[in-house]
């Protein structure tokens, strides 16, 4: 005997299979998603884009209690007054210029994933991507990965943390900290 599944069975037997509200209780609709998107944007806004670069107004945009973790390097803050601290002295007013090109995002419930390209000149120091290294003047370009997750506060959406991803190693040969090796694996 062959069996049918229908759509209408199939959103019975997701609904069913997980309690009130099934698989669909956390589907994203487009609502939910533009105001995730135009939260992320404005965060986004206020770290890089030099008309709008603000601290205070990039932790408005979080949670009381948020973290930020650059996983390759492990630099970043957990609470207001890390994270504060973070985006104030080793962020927001630290970074060069840079060009960030979006790849692709992708919006759930409560989260977003960002793949985006990132360049600049190396023309300062920038400790949260590169500890310790001084300013080479070199070209870098690389893509990075953030994941940011959204909670509600006080009836009201924030970011509660990021966590970034990127090839460590491919910075720190672009900026020439690691030697190029001429010996294939």
């Amino acid at each position: 005997m062959a069996l049918r599944c229908t759509s209408a069975l199939l959103l019975r037997l997701m609904f069913n299979a997980h309690g009130a509200g099934g698989l669909l209780h956390n589907a994203v609709t487009a609502e939910r998603a533009s105001l995730l998107e135009v939260l992320w944007d404005a965060h986004m806004a206020h770290e890089f884009d030099p008309g709008q670069m603000s601290t205070a107004a990039t932790m408005r945009t979080m949670t009381d209690d948020p973290h930020v973790t650059h996983v390759p390097t492990l630099i970043g803050g957990h609470g207001k007054d890390e994270v504060g601290g973070f985006y104030e002295h080793h962020f927001i007013f630290s970074n060069p210029e840079m060009t960030i090109t979006p790849i692709s995002r992708t919006v759930g419930f409560s989260q977003i994933v960002d793949e985006i390209v990132i360049a600049f000149n190396h023309s300062r120091a920038v400790d949260w991507l590169a500890p310790g290294v001084a300013p080479t003047g070199k070209e870098i370009r690389f893509p990075l990965v953030v994941v940011v997750k959204f909670n509600e506060q006080r009836g009201e959406l924030k970011i509660a943390h990021e966590h970034i991803y990127w090839d460590q190693a491919g910075v720190l040969l672009q900026l020439g900290v690691l030697p190029v090796s001429s010996a294939a694996p």
